[in-house]
């Protein structure tokens, strides 16, 4: 009998006789068909898939033995499976078969390039046991190669697998350990009981009570029961074990995560509960006798607004461009909202004194409705959590003084331009706003740290419970602050956390309450690269220059009630020849950007043909500062392009047709919003709803790691805003369109790649073109790639729609789309559980290289199809998604100079192009909108004449495995 013959016995057999009692919830779904799994692995012991399921099955059953018999099989069958070596190490871990670890996490990387790491995790090996005693030489080594697998990824950035591998990991006996070891544990076993508790509440009470028998008292489990009993809301087993996990933290010198730092200052329920009937507080910073006040002389006016902030002498750099944005918003409001903003400072210096008082003094000249309240003062502990907590120390006194609505924030901070409408819609329709992303819709919390109520911003418009809360806040962190603590940070967090649960849960359902990220009040300093982006974006705004700048504001307010009347089109910069009238919307050259725009046939002096051309700044939210372009004729199209982002085009519509998708992705979000490197290098997908988006032209594809650098999905040029936008439309029949964007890709010492996008229509007709031309502005060669991802759904998209090409030669992406094959030119209806399948194509062409794709409906009554040149787009993806409609039930149909595998297998396959110095490429795709039978017809016809016949190829394995 062969060797796979006696596999499948023993698999059968084991599967069979052996059935797991108590299953994780992470692997429970891949077992609920095990008589089709075994069936599978019977007809196809092959398929790797199959062979990790039954891997896993037998690492839960700890049947080791088949668990290494199956790992080498289907290391035998591909030897770079990357996940196998995962399951290998893991393996030789619970086995104590330390002699293969490493060897494992080595084949996790390239050998080429990575041949040092064994020398380097045995330099770190001997750094841990210089503090060891000899006789715990053994020991200290083995802990160590439990964390080999993460050392090993965190430290090559290498992609982590899902957390149910860890389930094979934990627990482990940790609690005589180093405690450079126990603190690692500790870390790694947080992360993972969190994410198991948001899955399977149950699963984790046994996980936790395994890992107290193996290692019994530790601070690592006491946080985590006491989230558990936080989340069914049984408060005394919560005080119990947060301060249990405090005590053994500090005595064994075990520091927690920085976003578990609210154990730290957490305070029983029988200390907190006490303070609503405390009159008097606490000083434990010491400054509320020394503190000195400066109120605004507001006169007669009243108060309606009250906004609050706090900060140090560093972090009074963000002040001015606060301040700034806050005088442009009011000013924008026509100066109606009579509004008080205090600061409360520590330890300022003389000049940071001196403009206070300046600016107090020149609010009240200049604008009269808006004013300054400051303090400061010197705490005897001066750090990050006493600054953070500081505004919250001094808010119920500014509320007393001040009984009206009231915004609490971060200084690190900035107001957009429409905070008075957002205020006003706030006002008049909800109670309070909190960041309450951790909060159920029943008002209750979600499985994470109680401490995780963001202090960011709140809105209070609800006296009463106002009055309680400040009142509550001020007391907890004079109570908390503890100088012993290895930190205080969260202390705000986890005082507002226990606020929420005293004055807000039991009257969830009375109150109207409003998510204060869903409603935008706010741009972070995560919004637009961090703490010291936001210093620098927009422009340094300082001590120096900050009333010039708000005498600018002031200005340009009385200049715009000036140019009302002043006919829009005369404000772009508009240019003649004799063929073509030329308006430049966007130019950093000139420093021009003409903002709302809009111009029509008639103001041109053309009868016959009607269309219309608007460019639009959106407002609100992430599209805060987005602009459109939407070019529309009533007989033809409807087409919408984003400069903003990268020239995309957002969606194409006309006489029942649309061109587009629904992405759960609403907004038109401002790439500042955007950080391609979140997601594990996926954060592309957090703007991602275009019909149709360039991914390119530096690199594109799937994320991964390259000579130590993250090349993140899909590249940046969609989320680069045009430095230059032209639109173009002859003065004489058929009155051409041209809407044209300059996209750069430069960076010091990196790249200069400048790309004049196009898109090119004829009113009325329902086909455009965009002409895409690529130069190397840089003195060396330089790698390329795009890939035109262009994306529909209904209508086009349905049951039984078909995607149709004249195809050389079709392969699955990856072994899940393997399943597919057979199926590839037809579609699925919205499908719950449809993971993306992606095939890459070789496209038959004409002999000048001119090539068509298309997706026609189930009846062919109305299509898509796309055109290009083979010569310069040699490859075809098709991208399906029919997962359920609020997920994204989409296609993608995208021609590319490559595949969209990481750029080191692209490169490894030669799919990647260069481009030499000055040299300009070219690309040139064609959109065309099949409006009934016999447009779609007719390009069934061409395409079934460019495939004759010749045959297609259907390769049943990926060409490549990322």
């Amino acid at each position: 009998m062969t060797e796979i013959a006696v596999l499948k016995l023993v698999v059968r057999s084991f599967v069979k006789n052996h059935p797991i009692e108590s299953l994780p919830a992470y692997l429970r779904p891949e077992f609920n068909q095990l008589e089709q799994l075994l069936d599978t692995f019977v007809k196809n012991p092959t398929d790797l898939d199959t062979i990790k399921i039954f891997v896993k099955y037998s690492l839960a059953a700890k049947n080791f033995t088949l668990a290494q018999q199956l790992i080498q099989f289907g290391l035998a069958i591909d030897p770079n499976a990357f996940e196998f070596h995962y399951l290998q190490a893991i393996l030789s871990f619970k086995t104590n078969n330390f002699d293969k670890l490493p060897t494992h996490c080595l084949r996790l990387l390239d050998f080429s390039k990575h041949r040092q790491l064994l020398d380097s995790l045995e330099h770190q090996h001997k750094q841990e046991l210089k503090n060891q005693q000899k006789d715990s030489f053994s020991k200290s080594l083995d802990n160590c190669f439990f964390f080999l697998v993460e050392i090993t990824l965190n430290r090559h950035q290498m992609p982590h697998l899902s957390q149910e591998y860890y389930l094979f990991l934990f627990p482990y006996l940790i609690a005589n350990s180093t405690v450079n070891i126990q603190s690692r544990y500790n870390h790694l076993f947080i992360t993972f009981c969190n994410s198991l508790g948001r899955k399977n509440h149950n699963q984790l009470l046994d996980f936790l009570a395994e890992e107290f028998a193996i290692n019994h008292d530790t601070p690592w489990y006491h946080i985590m029961m006491g989230k558990v009993f936080w989340f069914i809301h049984d408060r005394e087993k919560t005080d119990y074990h947060f301060l249990k996990a405090r005590e053994l933290s500090l005595k064994q010198q075990i520091m927690f995560p920085m976003n578990e730092g609210g154990v730290y200052s957490w305070l029983p329920d029988t200390v907190s509960k006490t303070f609503e009937t405390q009159e008097e507080c606490p000083d434990r910073f010491q400054i509320y006798k020394t503190c000195q006040w400066h109120y605004a002389d507001i006169h007669d006016h009243t108060p309606e607004l009250s906004i609050i902030l706090g900060c140090d002498t560093k972090y009074f750099r963000f002040f001015p461009k606060f301040l700034l944005s806050l005088i442009k918003a009011h000013q924008k409001n026509n100066a109606r909202t009579v509004t008080v903003i205090s600061l409360f400072f520590d330890n300022p210096s003389t000049a940071q004194i001196e403009f206070l008082q300046n600016t107090q003094n020149y609010l009240k000249q200049h604008i009269p409705t808006l004013y300054l309240t400051y303090n400061h003062e010197l705490s005897i502990h001066p750090d990050g959590a006493y600054f953070a907590s500081l505004r919250f120390l001094f808010a119920e006194t500014i509320f007393e003084k001040y009984p009206v609505p009231t915004f609490i924030f971060d200084i690190d901070t900035y107001l957009p331009d429409d905070f008075f409408e957002r205020f006003n819609y706030l006002k008049q329709n909800f109670d309070l706003a909190l960041r309450i992303f951790s909060i159920a819709p029943n008002g209750s919390q979600h499985f994470v740290e109680p401490w995780c109520l963001g202090a960011t911003a709140m809105y209070l418009g609800e006296p009463l419970i106002t009055k309680k809360i400040l009142h509550f806040l001020k007391h907890y962190i004079n109570h908390a602050y503890n100088s012993e603590n290895l930190t205080n940070w969260c202390i705000d967090q986890s005082a507002l956390s226990q606020a929420y649960e005293y004055y807000i849960r039991p009257v969830w359902n009375n109150l109207k309450m409003a998510d204060a990220d869903q409603e935008s009040i706010l741009i972070f300093a995560q919004h637009v690269g961090g703490k010291d982006a936001l210093y620098t974006y927009g422009g340094v705004i300082d001590l120096n220059n900050f009333f010039d700048q708000v005498q600018q504001v002031l200005s340009n307010n009385f200049k715009e009630t000036m140019m009302e009347t002043i006919p829009v089109s005369a404000k772009s910069s508009l240019s003649t020849t004799s063929d073509t009238h030329i308006f430049t919307l966007t130019s950093t050259n000139n420093n021009l950007e003409v903002g709302n725009w809009k111009v029509d046939n008639n103001q041109l002096n053309i009868t016959d043909i009607p269309f219309t051309i608007e460019q639009t700044i959106l407002r609100g939210g992430k599209q805060e500062g987005s602009k459109i372009i939407t070019l529309s004729t009533p007989n033809g199209l409807t087409i919408t392009i984003s400069p903003t982002r990268g020239m995309s085009i957002i969606n194409v519509t006309g006489q029942d047709m649309r061109f587009g998708w629904d992405s759960p992705v609403k907004e038109i979000v401002n790439p500042v919003f955007i950080n391609l490197e979140s997601r594990n290098g996926a954060g592309w997908l957090e703007g991602f709803n275009e019909m149709m988006v360039r991914c390119g032209f530096e690199w594109a594809g799937h994320p991964g790691m390259e000579n130590g650098q993250l090349y993140t999905l899909h590249g940046k040029a969609g989320n680069i805003p045009a430095s230059e936008v032209i639109v173009e439309i002859s003065k004489k029949a058929p009155y051409t369109i041209k809407i044209k964007g300059l996209i750069k890709e430069s960076s010091f010492k990196k790249a200069d790649l400048q790309i004049w996008t196009e898109l090119s229509y004829v009113p009325n007709t329902h086909e455009f073109t965009l002409h895409d031309m690529l130069t190397n502005h840089a003195d060396y060669p330089h790698d390329y790639q795009i890939m035109y991802h262009s994306n529909f759904s209904k209508p086009l998209l349905e049951k039984d729609s078909q995607f149709i090409a004249p195809v050389k030669d079709i392969s699955p992406f990856n072994n899940y789309a393997k399943h597919g094959l057979n199926d590839w030119q037809t579609y699925l209806g919205p499908t719950k559980d449809f993971d993306e399948m992606v095939f890459n194509i070789v496209p038959y062409a004409k002999p000048d290289g001119t090539t068509l794709a298309a997706i026609v409906n189930k009846d062919h009554t109305k299509g898509a199809a796309i055109q290009f040149n083979t010569q310069q787009l040699p490859y075809l993806t098709l991208w399906k998604n029919t997962d359920t409609e609020k997920q994204g039930y989409v296609t993608g149909i995208e021609p590319g100079t490559n595949y969209a595998y990481p750029l080191s297998i692209e490169r490894a396959h030669q799919r990647i192009r260069q481009v030499m110095p000055n040299q300009t490429v070219h690309f040139e795709i064609t959109y065309k909108a099949l409006m009934n039978q016999n447009a779609v017809s007719a390009v069934k016809k061409e395409i079934s004449e460019i495939q004759g016949d010749q045959q297609t190829t259907l390769n049943p394995n990926p060409i490549a495995h990322e």
